[in-house]
């Protein structure tokens, strides 16, 4: 008998960490997210907090972008809505962090914002593109109007 209780433990052992290798509910609806983002054409990548100060480079947040369709110099600006660091904004509850746009952006920021995941927390803009950073949290129908809101937002932006 204490030969058998033995065998199911080693057993045991030897299963647990199989079971503990299955991805989770989250990890797949982030992949979802994810796989549907990258067939779209949007570049996804880790960030720091869009407010990060010096020392604060932990790769937390997650960031989809769509590159510029053109080739010239941009200015970089971060808009979010994380924390009370950096300038305020026209639009309530948002601050400008690591530069400011053109006044005439903020008629298309304001309408972004309206029209992002409830989850966004910053929209970016640098040499790459434009993106948004969000906390991936809403359904996979919401990359594709992700997608349809950036490929706006930067179609805007390169016209001005």
């Amino acid at each position: 008998m204490t030969e058998w209780i033995l065998i199911l433990v080693i057993i045991a052992a030897a299963l647990t960490p199989l079971f503990s290798i299955r991805t989770s509910r989250r990890q797949n609806h982030i992949a979802k997210l994810r796989r549907r983002a990258c067939a779209l054409g949007l570049q996804i990548s880790l960030n720091c907090r869009p407010d990060a100060l010096g020392h604060e480079s932990s790769l937390e947040f997650i960031c989809y972008r769509i590159q510029w369709k053109t080739d010239r110099s941009r200015k970089k600006w971060v808009l979010h809505c994380l924390s009370n660091r950096g300038k305020s904004s026209p639009i309530e509850g948002w601050n400008w962090f690591d530069g400011i746009p053109d006044s005439d952006v903020i008629e298309v920021l304001e309408l972004a914002i309206t029209q992002a995941p409830n989850s966004t927390i910053a929209i970016v803009s640098d040499e790459v593109g434009v993106g948004i950073i969000w906390r991936e949290k809403e359904t996979i129908d919401v990359v594709d109007s992700l997608h349809e809101m950036l490929q706006f937002m930067r179609n805007t932006l390169e016209k001005k």
